[in-house]
């Protein structure tokens, strides 16, 4: 079985493996400058030893990144919307719709006299407009 593998890859495969065993045995050989050479204090984990460890402490930047490109400018978009767009705009239309309500009220109080005489003259009013209209419109 061994030789229909060897035929099947050929040179790449003994390539591969090659570079995967190298692969392996430089992050082994990193990983014992980083830590094996002296023994790791608990309390310089957390600190950086040069830039790059800077660099992986922090995740390439990548929160800050976020933030200062998508976060902070949503955070100021929104904040301006419920300081101005709420309070002048939304709260405009829904105090104006409010006061255009209360005066016609106002203005619809005066015919509302609770007086029965009144309420019979202006259905009659009414109906005369309506024959008035009929009659206008003509034959048809």
């Amino acid at each position: 079985m061994l030789p229909l593998a060897e035929e099947e890859h050929g040179a790449a495969g003994k390539v591969i493996l090659l570079v995967s065993v190298l692969v392996a045995v430089a992050g082994v050989f990193f990983a014992w400058v980083m830590y094996g050479r002296r023994p790791v204090k608990a309390d310089e984990i957390g600190e950086p030893r040069n830039a790059l460890h800077t660099l992986l402490l922090n995740k390439y930047y990548v929160d800050e990144l976020y933030d200062a490109a998508i976060v902070n400018p949503l955070l100021r978009l929104f904040r301006w919307s419920a300081r101005v767009f709420d309070l002048r705009v939304i709260d405009g239309i829904v105090n104006g719709v409010g006061s255009m309500v209360v005066g016609w009220a106002r203005s619809l109080r005066r015919v509302q006299t609770g007086f029965v005489m009144n309420y019979a003259l202006t259905m009659l009013l009414g109906a005369l407009a309506v024959v008035a209209f009929l009659l206008a419109r003509g034959p048809r």
